[in-house]
């Protein structure tokens, strides 16, 4: 179980990438023209003023996706080892994904096995903490169940549709096959088109 614990927080990791090229050039060149045009207008032109205004708006868009990345990496191996230290028949930790336009965020939940049974754990966790300061269980059937399962066109990821205490609450996974084996073992759904 270790190998599927270790390949699922694998494929995880690059779906959550906030370094993205295209992405690290169109934010570039919002923030130098809202921040270059100010002190345009400001200071008129000034040739190294844009120029330093150019470096720090590069450095700045660099250092923002690392450490969000980094933070990311940080959050999901802290959310493991709290679900291991609360509960010693843990068998394998899910971190949740969400989708926000283009980007891949980690949720502030996961889902987990045990031998015989599949929980989703929500986290109280602060924005820019790693670790949980406290969970709540949810077992599968009580309170949460999945209705519907899609394959990504690419095959990289899962997104699942399901409700929470009666609510609809989309995530997804990693698309592993150990992984949706498992899953599909212990909820009797269809899966999407």
């Amino acid at each position: 179980m270790d190998d599927v614990q270790r390949r699922i927080i694998d494929l995880s990791a690059p779906l959550v990438r906030f370094f993205q090229w295209k992405r690290l050039i169109y934010n570039f060149l919002a923030y130098y023209v809202i921040v270059g045009l100010i002190f345009f207008l400001v200071y008129g032109w000034n040739f190294e003023l844009q120029l330093t205004i150019m470096v720090l708006v590069i450095v700045y868009s660099f250092l923002k996706d690392f450490l969000m990345e980094r933070q990311t990496q940080r959050v999901m191996k802290q959310q493991k080892t709290y679900l291991e230290q609360k509960y010693s028949q843990m068998k394998l930790y899910i971190p949740l994904l969400d989708r926000v336009g283009k980007t891949v965020l980690l949720k502030r939940a996961a889902l987990f096995f045990t031998d015989q049974w599949l929980f989703l754990e929500a986290f109280n966790q602060r924005a820019f903490s790693a670790t949980p300061k406290d969970s709540i269980k949810v077992p599968y059937g009580k309170g949460f169940t999945i209705q519907k399962i899609e394959i990504a066109n690419d095959q990289k990821s899962i997104q699942f549709h399901a409700t929470l205490m009666d609510q609809n609450y989309q995530f997804m996974t990693c698309y592993d096959t150990t992984l949706l084996e498992k899953i599909n073992q212990l909820i009797p759904i269809k899966k999407g088109d």
